[in-house]
This record gives C-alpha cells, structure tokens and sequence, in this order.
C-alpha cells in the first residue's frame, strides 16, 4: 500500500529534495509551494501525512494547518516542520500529540 505525503515549503530546493528521497522509498508524494494552493490540494486529495514549513508568504504554516484540520477532519495526519530554535516547548507538545494520533486506532 502506497502512502501519500504532502510536502508544503516555498523553497523549491527543499521539495525537491524531500520528495526524490521519499519517493525512492515507496511514497506517494504531492507537492504545494505555498499555503494557499496547498488547502486546495489537500482539500481535493488528502494525503496520509502533510509536513508544513511554517514560514511561508501569503499563507503561513501555521494558519494553513488550521484550516486543512477544520476541513480535512479525521482524514490525515498533520506534522509541523519547526525551524530550529523556535518553540522547542511546543515542538514537543505537537511531537507528543502526533504520537498519541499515530498510535490510535483509525476509524474509516
């Protein structure tokens, strides 16, 4: 079974590079270089795991991660890539959550 991972960064370079390595390893990926065009992506196809850069023009991580939750309930898993020195508290909180959300049973 093929999973599909959202990748959404407006540095070309990054999804480029992400999105060779995770394909060589079975992925599905789809890739969206700002926050705008990915809601409208991942509203259409959801994929089984997104990782958003937070900073981004136009749309931030951050906001767009709102916004596809609130759309795309129970339908994918969300993973914030933080920048390095930012909230490290936080870092863990979205670390611990996503583990307790991985971990669960899916409903379909």
């Amino acid at each position: 079974m093929n999973h599909t991972i959202a990748l959404i960064d407006d540095d070309r370079n990054i999804l480029t590079s992400l999105s060779i390595a995770l394909e060589k390893e079975g992925f599905k990926v789809q890739t969206y270089l700002d926050g705008e065009s990915a809601l409208i992506g991942l509203s259409r196809t959801p994929p089984d795991l997104a990782v958003i850069d937070i900073k981004m023009p136009k749309m931030d991580g951050e906001e767009l991660l709102k916004m596809a939750k609130s759309k795309m309930r129970n339908r994918g898993e969300m993973l914030n890539r933080k920048h390095r020195n930012e909230g490290r508290k936080r870092d863990m909180r979205d670390r611990n959550e996503w583990e307790k959300r991985r971990n669960r049973p899916r409903k379909r």
